[in-house]
């Protein structure tokens, strides 16, 4: 093969740097080799044979990479998502339904409208952990209880005259 000489000193292109068909790799390669003297032919050629078994090597890893991780559709995929989006929600409405007994939700200007229930739980207590931020003190007061309501007198309340809680109680400050 006829080479000048300035190609005849060229390297050879680093992976990644320049693609190449592997015919046209091929010819170069043995148009380089043909131009080095002998001693050094087998290391340049043992040199292209790792290179290309390293190439072999990392298109195999590729390949076992992607049928590993389970190619996936977009239906399935979004499938999947909405699947997990379901659980999500039935894990939540679940935590709700097993804390509902366990707290006291207040209604109104509190900055904390739920709080965890414990045995000497008061209403005036419940409204201090709640922190109430009205303008004034409350015109009203209603205890939810069982789906029955409790009225509450404000005033009564100031005066000392606190109403236990219980579990599952929701307070309306009006």
């Amino acid at each position: 093969m006829g080479l000048s000489a300035r190609q005849s000193k060229t390297q050879p292109v680093a992976y990644g740097v320049r693609r190449q068909s592997a015919a046209a790799t091929a010819l170069f390669v043995m148009a380089t080799v043909e131009t080095m003297p002998r001693r050094r032919r087998r290391c340049a050629l043992s040199a292209h044979s790792m290179t290309v078994a390293a190439h072999f090597l990392l298109g195999l890893a590729v390949l076992l990479a992607v049928a590993l991780s389970g190619c996936v559709t977009k239906a399935q995929a979004d499938a999947q998502a909405r699947t997990a989006f379901l659980a999500g929600q039935q894990q939540a409405r679940l935590e709700m339904q097993q804390n509902h007994g366990l707290t006291v939700r207040l209604i109104g200007a509190v900055k904390t409208p739920v709080i965890p229930w414990s045995q000497d739980l008061t209403l005036a207590k419940a409204i201090l952990a709640a922190g109430y931020y009205g303008p004034a003190d409350p015109a009203g007061i209603v205890i939810m209880r069982n789906g029955q309501a409790i009225p509450v007198d404000p005033k009564q309340l100031l005066n000392g005259q606190d109403v236990p809680l219980e579990s599952g109680d929701a307070v309306q400050i009006k």
